[in-house]
């Protein structure tokens, strides 16, 4: 039997159908679920998000936790597509090491939120959520639109590229880096899964694009993209939490 198939047997039954009741009623309330274990929370997870397609957060007691019921969750969904919002540290907050990867994770997350994308499903545990995160308008402040055919001179891309901390270098391989040379910028945003390629025509955006590190080819146009540059340092030097 497929993960799916046991989601649908689950929704037939009497229990399933109480519970989706239960949740069609708005009021505030707590309903605490006995005798679930191994994989049945993410299966009950799956079936509740199947009917009702509001955004929900998934706290569990720790990190290994959250990403085993992730995985889990991802099995049973038929389109997966959860977000998993980590601490900014690599091991715990205590060793005071901050993970690239874990920031990238919280604002690609952050950003999702901000722009009300829709129902997202969201997983985390109680140490990222004690974390202080930006504000709604610091994050607005800091986050840099560019449209294919805008006006805006290299320079000045440049400049503001620095100023929010992003490192100059020959090729960008992470995020929080930005490359150039003569009419062309390559920038890392730290929302980014590939970093975006800007091809300029005098003081005009000729191009965007996605391209693959290794190969320098390009994966994806757009005709806007937004630049995000580290909100966790920045966050420090402005204290722009919320």
């Amino acid at each position: 039997m497929k993960p799916g198939d046991f989601r649908t047997i689950y929704q037939k039954l009497e229990q399933f159908e109480r519970l989706n009741r239960w949740l069609a009623d708005n009021r505030n309330r707590v309903l605490h679920l006995k005798g679930l274990s191994g994989s049945s929370p993410a299966m009950v997870a799956s079936c509740i998000l199947q009917d009702h397609g509001r955004t929900h957060v998934f706290v569990l007691p720790d990190k290994e936790t959250a990403a085993y019921f992730q995985n889990d969750l991802n099995n049973f969904l038929d389109d997966p597509d959860t977000l998993f919002f980590p601490s900014s540290y690599k091991r715990s907050v205590q060793y005071y090491q901050k993970s690239k990867d874990h920031i990238i994770l919280r604002t690609q997350v952050l950003k999702k939120v901000n722009q009300g994308a829709g129902s997202l499903v969201i997983i985390t545990f109680p140490e990222a959520l004690v974390e202080k995160i930006v504000s709604h308008s610091f994050l607005n402040d800091n986050l840099f639109s560019i449209r294919k055919g805008e006006r805006l001179s290299l320079s000045f891309l440049a400049d503001f590229l620095e100023s929010c901390h992003f490192q100059q270098v020959d090729f960008v391989y992470e995020p929080g880096q930005y490359s150039l040379r003569g009419s062309i910028i390559d920038v890392f945003s730290y929302s980014a899964k590939f970093p975006y390629r800007l091809d300029f025509f005098g003081e005009e955006i000729d191009s965007i694009r996605s391209f693959d590190i290794e190969s320098q080819l390009s994966i994806e146009k757009f005709n806007q993209v937004s630049l995000i540059p580290n909100l966790v340092e920045l966050q420090v030097e402005g204290g722009g939490g919320g």
